[in-house]
């Protein structure tokens, strides 16, 4: 059941990744003033395992931008807690984005909203929310996410169903916590955690924020995506 537990969130992390460093787009010109350095937004998830036995587990994303690069990219630093851990356990992991479309802060620019962007797909308005849909498949996994946005441009709920060989395996859920983009009164709830630090995947924790070293990022960003991909495959 461990093994199906953690096969079932790897995938969802590989899924989540894949799509924050899908954005990765310079050469977008929709500006938005409303994020900067410092801004975050915090997520609980809950993800429902159905198979091959049921069980429930509890994560809290914190999501910061830490940096601005020139050419319009950001960096963000993503800390996710195992809230069903004792003590609860935390692996940090940076990501780049766009700072006009960035799924590693579950932000899309209000002046963007209503269209498509790389890695979501526009499906409509649905009770005052900008709902886009995401799909993405590793080996006979197949994950279908849906994000509703609010009109500031956060997401407010995640939903990410995940099937094997046709099966529901799992059903994950973000809800928004709290947020400081468009409420600068917001603030970081606190969390008791342990932070792990990987020993197969160091680059997560080593890469250092500097401008002249964007490349290094992308770089070490598809490495962790292949050491990721051939754990899960061992599974």
């Amino acid at each position: 059941m461990k093994q199906r537990i953690e096969k079932a969130k790897l995938s969802i992390l590989i899924f989540s990744l894949f799509l924050a460093f899908s954005v990765v787009n310079p050469q977008t010109s929709a500006s938005s003033t409303q994020i900067q350095v410092g801004s975050f937004t915090v997520y609980k998830s809950v993800d429902h395992i159905y198979y091959p036995y049921r069980e429930n587990i509890t994560d809290i994303y914190i999501n910061v931008v830490q940096q601005f690069f020139k050419n319009g990219s950001i960096l963000v630093n993503s800390t996710n807690i195992d809230c069903t851990s004792t003590p609860h356990i935390a692996l940090r992991v940076f990501t780049l984005g766009n700072h006009s479309s960035c799924l590693g802060l579950r932000y899309i620019s209000p002046d963007l909203l209503g269209e498509n962007v790389s890695g979501l797909t526009f499906q409509g308005i649905k009770d005052g929310y900008y709902v886009y849909a995401s799909s993405s498949s590793v080996e006979d996994v197949n994950v279908i996410g849906l994000y509703y946005f609010m009109s500031d441009g956060v997401a407010y709920k995640i939903t990410f169903n995940q099937t094997s060989g046709g099966s529901l395996v799992s059903y994950t859920c973000f809800v928004l916590v709290t947020t400081n983009i468009g409420n600068s009164s917001a603030t970081i709830p606190h969390y008791s955690y342990e932070l792990k630090k990987p020993t197969s995947l160091n680059l997560l924790n080593d890469i250092t924020p500097l401008e002249d070293k964007i490349e290094e990022y992308i770089v070490g960003s598809g490495l962790i995506m292949i050491i990721i991909i051939f754990i899960f495959r061992r599974k």
